[in-house]
């Protein structure tokens, strides 16, 4: 069961994300939690297509980000785990859609005890935008 965390009237997943948002709206800023579904396509491994028998197959799938920022037409994700299925998942919309996807992680940690690489190095070679600790305010308001 998920606990959540009431801010302003909505429920909210996580303790880090009703604290972003309390920030958000100490700052005036314009957002939405949760509101946007993006879609993307989930490579299958091992398929084969039934009409033309193919091994390039996917699964559609749908991905809702933690806020969206209409001023800025920005989305942004909200990470403290960032998990092997997450980054898979953040790599396939960040690739496929053509909406600003962002993502905001906690602390800067590892990967894995294993693999010494951190988060914000695997954005960086995907090619993702994000940040550590707080959503930067840059990315919410037009300046």
């Amino acid at each position: 069961m998920i606990k959540r965390t009431k801010v302003s009237n909505i429920l909210y997943r996580s303790q880090y994300e009703a604290n972003q948002a309390k920030i958000l709206i100490k700052e005036k800023i314009n957002f939405e939690y949760e509101t946007k579904i993006l879609e993307f396509a989930e490579p299958l491994r091992g398929g084969t297509c039934l009409d033309c028998g193919g091994s390039s197959v996917a699964k559609s799938r749908i991905y809702t980000p933690d806020f969206y920022f209409p001023d800025t037409n920005i989305f942004v994700e909200l990470k403290g785990k960032f998990d092997s299925a997450t980054r898979s998942k953040m790599r396939w919309v960040t690739e496929q859609c053509e909406e600003d996807v962002r993502m905001v992680f906690m602390r800067d940690n590892y990967l894995s005890r294993k693999h010494k690489m951190t988060y914000s190095r695997w954005c960086e070679i995907n090619g993702i935008t994000f940040s550590i600790g707080n959503i930067p305010l840059e990315w919410c308001r037009n300046v």
